[in-house]
Formats: C-alpha cells, sequence, structure tokens
C-alpha cells in the first residue's frame, strides 16, 4: 500500500469508530464506510485527475445517502417495524432527496462543461455503476441481517442522547435568533465573494449559478411543498457554494456540483420533515423544535463523514479542500437553511383564516 492509500485508509478507519457509537450496529457501520472505501479503489485505479476526482466524490455523496438510509431504517427497527419495511420506507424518503440533490447541480454543470463535464463523466460511468450495484446489495444485507434486543437497546440510549444535546440548539426557532443567523450567513457570503474576486473568472460561474438555483428552486418546490423552505434551501446551497468556490479554488464543475449534492441531500430530508409538520398545521418556529431535535443529529453525522473523509481524500493526493469544506457546510448550511427559512416565515406569514386563528372547524 502506497502513503496516499494508508492516509486515505486511515482517515476512514478514524470515522469507524464514531459511526460504530451513533449506529451501534457492526454491519451497518462496516456497509457504510464500505461505500468511500470502494470508491477509493476506483480512484486510485484511474490516472486521470478530473476522472478519479469525480469517482470519489459520487462515493462520498453515495456514502450520506446510504447512512441516512441505514439511520432511518435503524430508527424505525427500534421503534418496532420489520427489517425489510423499514428499509423500504427509509429509501423512500431519502432516495427521492437523494435524486433531486444530484439533479439540481449536477444537471446544469454537465449542460455547461460540456466536453469537458462528459469527459470526466463517460470513463467514470463503469466506476459509478458498480457504486450504485454495491449500494443495492448493502441496502439489502442491511434489511435482512438480525437487529437483537442488545442493539435496540443500546440505539435507543444512543439516540436520546444525541436528542439531548440537539435540544441545546433549540432556540434556533425563535425569529429573533433566525433573523440573526440569517444575517451572519449573509456576511459569510459576501466574505467568499470577495474571495471569489482575487482569483481568476471561472469560465461560465454565473450561467452555473443562475441554473443551478433555478432547477434547485423548481425541484425543492415539489419535494417540500413549501415556498419559503424552497427559498431557504436555495440561500443556503448558494452560500455553501460560493464558499466551495472562493476557498476551495475549484471550477471543475462536475466535482463541484457533487460536494453540492452531498451538502444538499441531509438538507433536503430534514426539509421535508419539517414541511410535513407545517402542512399539517404546525407554525414553523414551534414545528422547528421537534424537528430539529430528532433530524439535526443525522445531519451532524452526515458532516463529521464527509469531513474526515474529505480530510482523507485531500491528504492522500488530490490537495484539494473541495470535500472538507463540503461537510463543515453541511453543518453550518442547517443552521443557515431553518434560520432562512424562520426569517422568511417571520417577515412573510402564511395567510390565515378566521377558522385557523379562532380554532373553528
Amino acid at each position: 500500500m502506497n502513503l496516499a492509500a494508508a492516509f486515505f485508509v486511515a482517515a476512514a478507519l478514524a470515522a469507524g469508530p464514531v459511526l460504530y457509537l451513533y449506529l451501534r450496529h457492526a454491519l451497518l457501520t462496516v456497509l457504510t464506510l464500505s461505500v468511500p472505501l470502494l470508491g477509493g479503489i476506483f480512484w486510485s485505479l484511474n490516472a486521470d485527475g478530473a476522472v478519479a476526482e469525480f469517482i470519489f466524490a459520487a462515493a462520498a455523496f453515495g456514502t450520506v445517502l446510504f447512512f441516512l438510509v441505514a439511520e432511518r431504517m435503524a430508527r424505525a427497527v427500534c421503534a418496532g417495524t420489520a427489517p425489510r419495511k423499514a428499509v423500504a420506507d427509509a429509501v423512500k424518503t431519502v432516495v427521492p432527496a437523494g435524486a433531486l440533490a444530484v439533479a439540481a447541480p449536477l444537471l446544469p454543470a454537465l449542460a455547461i462543461g460540456r466536453v469537458a463535464g462528459l469527459r470526466a463523466l463517460a470513463p467514470a460511468s463503469v466506476a459509478v455503476i458498480l457504486e450504485l450495484a454495491w449500494l443495492g446489495a448493502a441496502l439489502w444485507m442491511a434489511a435482512v441481517v438480525p437487529y437483537t434486543e442488545d442493539f435496540i437497546a443500546a440505539a435507543n440510549r444512543a439516540r436520546e442522547a444525541r436528542q439531548g444535546a440537539a435540544a441545546w440548539f433549540a432556540p434556533l426557532a425563535e425569529s429573533r435568533w433566525a433573523l440573526a443567523v440569517a444575517g451572519i450567513a449573509a456576511m459569510l457570503a459576501t466574505i467568499a465573494l470577495l474571495r471569489l474576486r482575487s482569483l481568476p473568472a471561472p469560465h461560465h460561474g454565473r450561467v452555473f449559478g443562475a441554473a443551478a438555483a433555478i432547477v434547485l428552486f423548481a425541484a425543492a418546490l415539489g419535494w417540500m411543498r413549501d415556498w419559503r423552505l424552497a427559498v431557504a434551501a436555495v440561500l443556503s446551497l448558494a452560500v455553501c457554494g460560493l464558499w466551495l468556490a472562493g476557498f476551495a479554488g475549484e471550477f471543475r464543475w462536475p466535482v463541484l456540483a457533487l460536494a453540492l449534492a452531498a451538502v444538499l441531500v441531509p438538507l433536503a430530508v430534514f426539509g421535508r420533515c419539517w414541511s410535513g409538520e407545517i402542512r399539517a398545521g404546525a407554525e414553523p418556529a414551534e414545528s422547528l423544535q421537534p424537528v430539529f431535535v430528532g433530524e439535526a443529529p443525522p445531519v451532524a453525522m452526515c458532516a463529521a463523514l464527509i469531513l474526515v473523509l474529505g480530510l482523507g481524500w485531500s491528504r492522500a493526493g488530490s490537495h484539494s479542500l473541495l470535500l472538507p469544506l463540503a461537510g463543515a457546510w453541511i453543518a453550518l448550511g442547517l443552521f443557515a437553511f431553518a434560520a432562512f427559512a424562520i426569517a422568511l416565515h417571520a417577515l412573510l406569514p402564511r395567510y390565515r383564516s378566521v377558522e385557523d386563528v379562532f380554532g373553528k372547524r
């Protein structure tokens, strides 16, 4: 094993104990880590840097996707659902969010990149197809593996501890704090824009940003069924894109798009859960607190996974900060997304009928 591969394997193994403490299941931990390790193998076998980085960015996105399915499935099993039904239900929630997260930035990136984008995609297609096949096999194994009473007890205790920690951030649901966090996010966007001005102007950068924002808004509106949440998702991902482009200095559109997709998918799952509470009649600020307590821990774990794997990827030879910054923004983007949404709901409240106000039916 060469030194570059050793760095990456060490990073993946470092993520293992933390992942096990979260999932409390050895096979689920191994299956989750197998996704980036498989991508790392394909990455190391490809001599073309652009193709190799596209392959690993796809593997990083697949890692987030599989972890979110495994996490939701484990929660359902602990609640008494049969494993196969738990996996099916988790797939129905996470996979459409993953498709939305990939399509919004990647389709404009490939359209704008033209030959350069397709040059990276075509040689990587075999590796990506094999990674997708492995994801399917891993999900099947997750559905048939036994889940003991000891696992259920340990997983429930761990989840209660995580939810207690997440409750500390519940004040974010208050409008005054949401407006403050939204202001901080706007400041970060300004800093990133100033940073971009000192770099060579990226080819078609503005076109990519505008196209990705339009596609993302349309997809998020259909997914979350709330235009304020859709605008909040666009704003959060826009700040993320500015930071990735400005501080990673990366303008390879397909790789940048996959990094943005890895950021977006946990936020899309979170937003779907939140929009369900809002559409059921709950107030946005009030409904955010229980949703945040239940759904913020898996988002934070996705951030840690991408951050650690991205650092290993960078240290192993890519010398790119794209994925480490994307991992950091998964956590920051959750706060920005929630803050933008609460601020929009506060500044532009929903219409309420007399029956809603006075509780009449």
